[in-house]
């Protein structure tokens, strides 16, 4: 697993400035405009993904969608069953682009969202000065970063959980990787048998940036970020899997990313963007 819902930032920026760690997704909105009326960008964001382009932009959106209209509804989006023209979907939608898309609240404004590769969108974090100030991203951002940053409040580097609408612990997105044999052979059964174990993700653990939940064994071995986000899997309420990689494959992978890229460039209006993947979606298989 990946866990998706996380925002990244630099703690000796945040003293810099006299910010804390917000609580709410109010606080975090008063947070960006009190980091622009002080000359600070607040987000770093790239889209570029050769042709996976977009799909950072889905991952905000999901985290969104979460907290604002619930799991339910969430659930029910990823399966279909509420279009995208709702106004469930389309205020989440609104909000972020109210808190990451306005003029002075995005590094490089909108041409440097879309010319900024995912991977090396979180290096104005580390500028001197900081281009930016936070960067939502996955816990495997950290192996984009820097070698030797030192996690925590009190490193280099260190992450909250992007907020919910209050005070109450907030839900988590998180991506998977799953293994899956397509062939009953016993060499098979014993590749996914040894997948299973601890042995085989210790390897992955070491590495950093992928957590496995049901090996709690690994842990030993996971780098102190991870371990955090692995806490935070352990300990969560409300877990839901990546939206658009749910979906259809043709609608989640392929038609959101293009059509999502588009409006965050603004060549195509909400209401456009939500009638071609409703269109889309209520087409027969």
């Amino acid at each position: 697993m990946s866990l998706k819902s996380l925002v990244w930032y630099r703690p000796e920026e945040f003293d810099r400035l006299s910010l804390e760690v917000p609580a709410t997704l109010s606080e975090l909105e008063e947070m960006v405009v009190e980091m622009r009326e002080q000359g600070a960008t607040p987000w770093c964001f790239g889209l570029e993904a050769q042709g996976a382009t977009g799909w950072a932009a889905t991952d905000w959106i999901e985290d969104m969608v979460l907290r604002m209209s619930g799991p339910d509804i969430y659930e029910r989006w990823m399966a279909g069953d509420v279009a995208f023209s709702d106004p469930a979907i389309r205020e989440p939608f609104e909000a972020f682009r109210s808190l990451v898309l306005v003029p002075g609240s995005v590094a490089g404004g909108i041409p440097g969202v879309l010319r900024t590769s995912v991977s090396d969108s979180a290096s104005g974090l580390f500028g001197e000065p900081a281009d930016c100030v936070l960067h939502r991203q996955a816990s495997f951002a950290f192996t984009w970063f820097p070698q030797e940053l030192q996690f925590g409040p009190d490193g280099d580097i260190d992450f909250f959980v992007l907020p919910g609408i209050d005070e109450t612990e907030a839900p988590l997105v998180v991506g998977s990787t799953v293994a899956v044999a397509f062939d009953d052979r016993p060499a098979v059964e014993q590749v996914m048998a040894y997948l299973a174990t601890p042995e085989s993700t210790r390897v992955w653990a070491e590495a950093g940036g992928h957590l496995t939940p049901h090996n709690t064994s690994a842990a030993d071995d996971l780098p102190e970020a991870d371990q955090r986000a692995l806490d935070l899997l352990l300990e969560a309420s409300v877990i839901q899997p990546d939206a658009s990689d749910a979906m259809k494959p043709e609608i989640g992978s392929d038609l959101l990313w293009q059509e999502i890229t588009r409006w965050v460039t603004g060549t195509t209006t909400y209401d456009q963007f939500a009638a071609t993947l409703d269109e889309a979606i209520s087409k027969p298989n």
